[in-house]
């Protein structure tokens, strides 16, 4: 049993490791692109957009798949931890009869395959592969397209949820290229995807929110691996 105990100032928590490895480990993604997203953090950013997995997704910048997975599993609403194992399952008060039936109901709830189409796109033919084969450990398969972003046309039929994990400056892309990249998403969202719900998550610069064009645009404060950034949300 591990017991963790931190204090801030004079307030002190005690509290026992229920899950072991870290929630966000979800099983699947055994691959990863240069700037990886948490899988709890795109979890939590579709949540935040409202996304309940009944309207499509697309990822215009996909990496390596995260949103896709998670917005997938929630189209089909799949329990994320269905595949990995928890350390509560070896306290001693664990019923085992209980457990089995949750995951039991869980399982039952499953759909097959998402409900809606999920799509993803990306100028690195090495991302995309990478997503592919993150998609099909998540049970998954997916349609996934080399496309430039600058030139990217939204997909037929009735629009949903457009989301996007773009460059920071940090670890992906050089800071001097930020602005005309930013600004040729935004061009993107505003025109192919106008009547499409938006959801980015970008770094706490407000030049470069501003590049994105998005009038209107809410903006909430999260952290992206140490990195302070803003969920930008804007649509219809």
């Amino acid at each position: 049993l591990t017991l963790l105990v931190r204090g801030e100032g004079d307030k002190w928590t005690v509290s026992a490791d229920t899950s072991g490895a870290p929630l966000y480990q979800r099983g699947y993604r055994q691959e990863v692109g240069r700037a990886p997203l948490r899988e709890t953090l795109a979890a939590g950013i579709l949540r935040l957009a409202g996304y309940a997995g009944d309207v499509p997704l697309v990822d215009v910048m996909c990496g390596s798949g995260t949103f896709l997975v998670e917005g997938a599993w929630q189209s089909q609403h799949r329990a994320p931890g269905l595949s990995r194992a928890f350390a509560f399952e070896s306290f001693p008060s664990f019923d085992k009869e209980a457990w089995a039936r949750r995951r039991a109901e869980a399982e039952a709830r499953m759909l097959p395959a998402p409900r809606v189409p999920i799509r993803g796109y990306d100028i690195n033919a090495g991302a995309l592969g990478t997503a592919r084969r993150n998609a099909k450990r998540a049970g998954l398969t997916l349609t996934l397209e080399r496309h430039d972003l600058r030139t990217l046309k939204a997909p037929p039929g009735a629009p949903g949820l457009v989301v996007a994990n773009p460059p920071y400056g940090k670890r992906v892309g050089e800071e001097e290229d930020l602005p005309g990249l930013y600004r040729a998403l935004g061009a993107t969202l505003r025109g192919a995807f106008r009547d499409w719900r938006k959801a980015l998550i970008v770094p706490e610069d407000a030049k470069l929110v501003a590049e994105l064009g998005l009038e209107g645009a809410r903006q909430l404060p999260v952290q992206n691996g140490g990195l302070r950034c803003l969920l930008v949300l804007a649509g219809p």
